[in-house]
């Protein structure tokens, strides 16, 4: 009887001791997968801080360049791209002059309207957009023939109305009556609130607001953009330029960052040259 009642005790210890291995095999499976797991988050942390410092520093190297009084070091500012290795990390930046840009506040009126047509909107269409935008910036609430004005937005379900002011960013065009998703990455790149210009200038501007301009076919504007000459051999639009006066002129830099295998990281700076030796530059936008 004893004997058996001891077998028996035997046999429940060896399946406890059995129980605690397994649980302790899991702790310790579960300790070891957390801590790789940590470990890849550090890395991907220690990674992530690299790329934005990278691209961080190719706004600063593009200030520079900005900054540098020999022409000869001047980069082309119409959006061409330069590519460089920081601290073993692939990087593009690219310098935009607002100038070549469309300004929302302050284009001419048919500037505008070949801007909308070029996108694929018929004249029709560009000539109600171009009504409710200046809806949207003027500072009355008269409606113009194809425009809207706050009751125009109600009805069309909208829970908000025009500005009645100044557009504060290219996104704000976004809110504009008549406006899409889509048609507002189409018009991005050639629109801007920065360079207080009704014209744009066609050295350095880039092939979406050439398309704006009178006269310009997609042919010639393809033809503008390749015969810009190539930067190895110097950039007569940065000379040019540099033979006028920063002061007032607004760039938009753009900072890409790629680590070799690993998802990109993008900083973009828009600045305005101020001309003062103290504070060379203001930041209008840092993201």
């Amino acid at each position: 009887m004893f004997a058996k009642s001891y077998s028996k005790e035997n046999g429940i210890a060896l399946v406890v001791t059995l129980w605690s291995l397994i649980l302790v095999s899991i702790l310790a499976v579960g300790a070891i997968s957390s801590n790789r797991t940590a470990r890849a988050l550090a890395v991907n942390e220690v990674e992530r801080a690299k790329a934005q410092a990278a691209a961080d520093a190719g706004i600063n190297r593009a200030l520079l360049m900005l900054l540098d009084s020999r022409t000869s070091t001047h980069w082309s500012t119409d959006g061409s791209n330069y590519d460089f290795k920081i601290s073993e990390i692939e990087v593009s930046i690219s310098v935009q002059d607002e100038a070549g840009k469309l300004d929302l506040n302050n284009a001419a009126p048919n500037l505008l309207l070949n801007l909308f047509v070029s996108t694929g909107l018929s004249m029709d269409q560009a000539q109600a957009l171009l009504d409710c935008t200046n809806d949207w910036r003027d500072r009355n609430n008269l409606r113009r023939l194809n425009g809207a004005e706050e009751a125009e937005y109600l009805s069309a379900n909208y829970d908000y109305g025009p500005r009645n002011s100044s557009f504060q960013s290219v996104s704000e065009f976004g809110l504009v009556m008549g406006v899409s998703n889509a048609l507002l990455k189409r018009l991005q790149p050639a629109l801007t609130v920065y360079s207080h210009s009704p014209s744009v200038d066609t050295t350095v501007a880039p092939f979406e607001a050439l398309l704006a301009v009178p006269g310009m076919t997609v042919e010639h504007a393809e033809k503008m953009i390749k015969g810009r000459l190539n930067r190895e051999n110097g950039n007569k639009n940065s000379a040019l330029l540099n033979e006028k006066t920063l002061a007032g002129r607004v760039f938009t830099i753009k900072s890409v960052a790629e680590p070799s295998g690993r998802q990109q990281y993008i900083r973009k700076a828009v600045v305005r040259v101020s001309g003062n030796p103290r504070e060379p530059y203001w930041v209008y936008e840092w993201s």
